[in-house]
């Protein structure tokens, strides 16, 4: 939603312009889907994702803590949640093939 919101400049879209937020609401519904649907090879694709959030979320969150700031909860629930999908769906694909 956040990303939905700043693409419709509804919300603050901080350092990003609005359609670098557009294509990311295209990502995260791609996403979503192959984490409903399960692809053969979708774990690669999301273990990249994850790489690159993880980078971005990071480094993000690491400049707010140097700075004294809290970190915002979507960099929290990014840095947490993706490795953990990540986890099932590498689980998941795993216990198919056995």
């Amino acid at each position: 939603m956040f990303h939905a919101l700043a693409a419709l400049d509804v919300l603050p879209a901080g350092s990003s312009t609005p359609a670098r937020h557009a294509l990311f609401v295209l990502i995260n519904l791609a996403a979503a889907a192959g984490v409903w649907r399960r692809p053969r090879g979708f774990v690669w694709l999301f273990a990249a994702l994850t790489a690159q959030q993880l980078y971005s979320h990071g480094s993000d969150a690491w400049r707010e803590h140097a700075a004294g700031a809290s970190i915002d909860p979507a960099s929290l629930v990014v840095l947490v949640g993706m490795p953990l999908v990540l986890f099932a769906l590498a689980w998941d694909a795993r216990s198919r093939r056995v």
